[in-house]
């Protein structure tokens, strides 16, 4: 492998890591779970009613 090859590896994968670090921090949970519940929430849907035939 060439030295730009694992720069390139290196680099993908450090910031590969940071990404998921940021996602899934602890402090971060409750909007992730919030934003997850989203496809749930029957209240504010207002596609989930049949249309008029």
């Amino acid at each position: 492998m060439t030295g730009a090859s694992i720069f390139s590896l290196i680099a993908v994968t450090i910031g590969f890591t940071v990404l998921v670090l940021w996602v899934y921090w602890p402090s971060r949970r409750e909007r992730l779970e919030s934003l997850g519940e989203i496809p749930f929430d029957n209240d504010n849907n207002e596609f989930s009613e049949k249309p008029n035939e």
